[in-house]
């Protein structure tokens, strides 16, 4: 028996495995084409920052209250509990300046209540004005609060 050898007949193209093929592609991509949807069907917004030309009438007030015992509340949150009788408050400045960035971005300006209880510490005071003047807030106002007998 004679052996034959590849060179001697050449090698031919199978076309129709290939058309086969293309076709299971084909039909592949024409049904997963329905599930997809494109993102302008979607109801979706990025948020972002506006930009206006006139500012905002919204108040910007924080209040920083100081109980008699020494802590420091803005908006009822404590600040710098672990720093005790400390006159640094990197917490509070941190949040201060955040929110002079945020006003000065909604072009308003930012305000801030210094409410200390009757009977609170002079130099705490002077500690959270010393901190809204590091933070450059300049409209600062106090209240006071009048003692229980």
């Amino acid at each position: 028996m004679r052996v034959r050898n590849i060179h001697e007949e050449g090698l031919q193209f199978q076309i129709a495995p290939m058309i086969d093929v293309i076709f299971i592609l084909i039909l592949f991509f024409m049904c997963s084409a329905g599930a997809v949807k494109t993102e302008m069907h979607l109801a979706s917004s990025l948020p972002g920052t506006a930009s206006s030309e006139t500012p905002v009438v919204i108040p910007d007030e924080q209040v920083i209250q100081i109980t008699n015992a020494g802590q420091v509340l803005l908006n009822d949150r404590q600040f710098d509990a672990g720093s005790g009788q400390s006159h640094e408050m990197p917490e509070l400045l941190g949040t201060l300046q955040r929110f002079r960035q945020a006003s000065t971005a909604n072009k308003t300006e930012a305000m801030v209540t210094i409410t200390p209880q009757p009977y609170a510490n002079y130099q705490r005071v002077i500690d959270v004005m010393n901190t809204c003047a590091a933070a450059q807030i300049k409209n600062v106002s106090f209240r006071m609060e009048e003692a229980e007998e």
